[in-house]
């Protein structure tokens, strides 16, 4: 099939995530499946908005791209979210503990080790997880909100606060940034 026909496709789907248009993503990344049934990086991407939707076939779709790609952190990453939006927390967990046998240094690894022992109430191991997560990427967003909130639940309000107070001068131009201190100081 036309390898820039896909390219251009996956391109498109992208830019229309990125807008917040994901049914027309959805169906830009259909279209490239559809074209190149192999094409595994518009599988992961299908997949990451089958979980961000909280469709009933995410897992199944996020295995698809796991098994399409198995070297793609991403792929791996975005079935353990599908496992851990199921709640099957013991299949999260064995893929998490493959995934950081096979990246122990990527921060958003431990940073879904650090959500997936959140859900299990367990707020020490959630936090080593974060904080490890961080030490790989001080900027890893997802790692600060859940630390934060593993602070605030824990009653550590002032140390919640100044983590982030500290991120948003270390990244005043970083929306997301700004928004996880807006909605911690909200908290």
């Amino acid at each position: 099939r036309c390898f820039a026909c896909t390219l251009l496709l996956c391109v498109r789907g992208r830019v229309l995530r990125a807008k917040g248009n994901y049914d027309k993503a959805e169906e830009a990344f259909n279209e490239v499946l559809r074209l190149n049934p192999r094409a595994a990086a518009a599988r992961v991407e299908l997949a990451r908005l089958r979980v961000r939707s909280g469709a009933e076939d995410a897992v199944d779709v996020a295995t698809q791209a796991a098994k399409a790609d198995p070297a793609s952190v991403e792929a791996r990453v975005t079935l353990v979210r599908a496992l851990m939006q199921r709640r099957e927390f013991a299949k999260a967990q064995a893929a998490l503990d493959d995934l950081l046998k096979a990246a122990p240094n990527v921060a958003v690894v431990h940073t879904q080790l650090g959500v997936l022992r959140g859900l299990k109430n367990d707020g020490e191991g959630a936090r080593a997880a974060f904080t490890r997560a961080l030490e790989l990427d001080p900027l890893q967003l997802e790692a600060i909100n859940g630390l934060t909130a593993v602070d605030l639940a824990a009653g550590r309000k002032q140390e919640a606060l100044a983590r982030v107070d500290a991120l948003a001068t270390q990244a005043p131009k970083n929306v997301n940034a700004l928004m996880v201190a807006a909605q911690a100081h909200a908290s």
